[in-house]
């Protein structure tokens, strides 16, 4: 008979596919392995929930043959087999589950995989075996279910038939909970083997498993799924030698010296691309893909003009392929802005007057550095941290870009239901910071200045430290460089802007870079006295 619904499942918006209610062996018992609801057809009560109750069965022990388990091996774990008064068939295995060595229930595999327990499961429970193993040795295996603990320990003792060996399983399944419940008994061994299913499920069990045991720890691979598989199909030599070759946990990351080609250490740094301010250059050894790079100024004093500048340089100069995320104005005036530099015309100027360049004058730089290599977001204003780094993911992976600039990062959470902007720049720095390292590409972010009450303002010339970025530790502790621009808005010669590098990660070299000047009539922020 096929499985039904089960209702209280159902209530709790589970069991979609409509199977986890069973009929169990005595023909009128429905069961669900899930939630433990129970209900009867021999008459009309109320359904409910099973109990814990438990008895001791008395049930042979038999071999499992289409496991090619022998009888031996399920006498040595006391596994019971249950056989239909019908057919006269195996029914079911009854699998001991013990707590502190007492038996407290079974956990029953109703053939063919159907599971479901008897008995008080609830909280701490020995592993599987752990009652008739020795409590301490040399090595214990562990492996992800109960048939392949008996194929594991079967395989050992055909080869060493005098050797008392340890080889345990999770008793819920694929789970590595059960392990902290039984670190005593685990740490009396010096090496612990881990050998769960070869599926992606099992592999990451077996690396859960290691890391709560720690350096002793050692996974076992093979080319079958399961240590079942590997005795149906006899391959008794590769197994004996994946679990004398298991391999000790290595967390993700950690590399040992001698891995590492000596021939990468005597390659160059990467050169970065040289940047149209020939001090800023020379300091940071140009600007380089795979690094986050903070501009940051007081209000109005040129940070955006500065980002502008330098992407112009990077899709101009050297041919690179630029996102362009500028919140705080419309995608037109961002290509504008572009046009305008490349033809050394004010930005407020042309977008008041377009007719200052000719139509052939629009088409031709829009042609050549628009039309091609260069994207943006259009958008205005704030928008989750989430969604900022999709749309970056997909200019870098999906079109290319080398180089993505951000303005600004403040405006990303303006408008948010957040009240902590710290934690929020925080998070966005470490998700920005990543990404250029998993990506390659070079992100230039522009953040705001805090108002430090005991420095005169930056709107007139104070010099900027990174104790005045705005918002988080992160905007100093992520970026590879911080560059500041410095201008007293309010002095004679308030053209002149001074760049200043408060950190260089590569380099080291920080402190004044280049005095720049600012055109009203090009719209250029430039090396001072550089002429076009």
């Amino acid at each position: 008979m096929k499985n039904r619904p089960c209702p209280q499942c159902k209530e709790h918006g589970r069991d979609k596919t409509g199977n986890h209610l069973f009929l169990m062996r005595d023909g009128f018992t429905w069961h669900c392995t899930r939630c433990n609801y129970t209900e009867s057809n021999l008459i009309e009560v109320e359904p409910i929930i099973m109990t814990n109750t438990f008895t001791k069965v008395d049930l042979p022990i038999k071999s499992i043959p289409e496991r090619f388990i022998k009888e031996d091996t399920c006498k040595k774990y006391n596994v019971m087999t249950e056989f239909s008064e019908e057919t006269r068939e195996p029914s079911a295995h009854y699998y001991p589950i013990t707590r502190k060595g007492n038996l407290v229930a079974y956990k029953i595999r109703k053939l063919p995989k159907q599971f479901y327990t008897s008995g008080d499961m609830k909280g701490t429970v020995d592993l599987f075996g752990q009652s008739v193993c020795p409590t301490s040795g040399k090595r214990l295996l562990i492996t992800g279910g109960e048939l392949d603990c008996l194929a594991c320990f079967q395989l050992l003792h055909e080869k060493y038939p005098t050797f008392n060996h340890a080889v345990v399983s999770l008793p819920k399944g694929e789970n590595a909970a059960a392990i902290a419940d039984n670190l005593e008994f685990i740490r009396n061994f010096d090496e612990v083997i881990i050998y769960t299913d070869m599926d992606d499920t099992g592999r990451k069990c077996a690396d859960d498993i290691a890391k709560i045991i720690g350096p002793k720890a050692k996974i076992m691979s093979t080319t079958e799924k399961d240590a079942c598989d590997m005795l149906i199909k006899n391959k008794k030599t590769e197994f004996y030698n994946a679990f004398y070759n298991a391999q000790q946990r290595r967390p993700e990351g950690i590399i040992a010296g001698a891995e590492v080609d000596i021939e990468e250490l005597m390659e160059e740094v990467t050169k970065g691309y040289e940047l149209q301010y020939p001090q800023l250059n020379r300091m940071l050894g140009g600007l380089r893909k795979g690094e986050l790079t903070t501009l940051t100024a007081g209000s109005g004093v040129g940070k955006s003009t500065l980002a502008r500048e330098i992407g112009y340089h990077l899709r101009s100069k050297h041919d690179l392929t630029i996102g362009n995320i500028f919140l705080e104005e419309t995608l037109t005036k961002t290509i504008q802005g572009y046009i305008a530099i490349d033809k050394n015309i004010s930005l407020a100027r042309l977008r008041n007057n377009p007719a200052l360049l000719s139509r052939e004058d629009w088409k031709s730089s829009y042609d050549r550095l628009i039309a091609h290599k260069w994207f943006a977001f259009s958008h205005f204003g704030s928008l989750p941290t989430n969604e900022l780094l999709d749309k970056m993911r997909h200019l870098v992976y999906g079109e290319g870009c080398d180089f993505v600039i951000l303005d600004h990062l403040s405006l990303v959470f303006s408008g948010q239901a957040n009240d902590n902007e710290r934690l929020a720049i925080d998070n966005a720095m470490t998700e920005l910071a990543s990404f250029c390292n998993e990506s390659g590409a070079g992100i230039i972010v522009i953040v705001h200045l805090s108002r430090n009450k005991n420095k005169g303002s930056f709107n007139e010339g104070a010099h900027i430290s990174l104790n005045d970025l705005r918002g988080s530790a992160a905007l100093e502790q992520l970026s590879w460089n911080v560059i500041g621009l410095e201008r007293d808005q309010q002095n004679e010669n308030n053209d002149l802007a001074t760049i200043r590098i408060l950190k260089s990660r590569e380099n080291g070299w920080t402190g004044v870079a280049d005095t720049c000047q600012y055109n009203m009539e090009t719209g250029r922020l430039l090396p001072y006295n550089v002429t076009l």
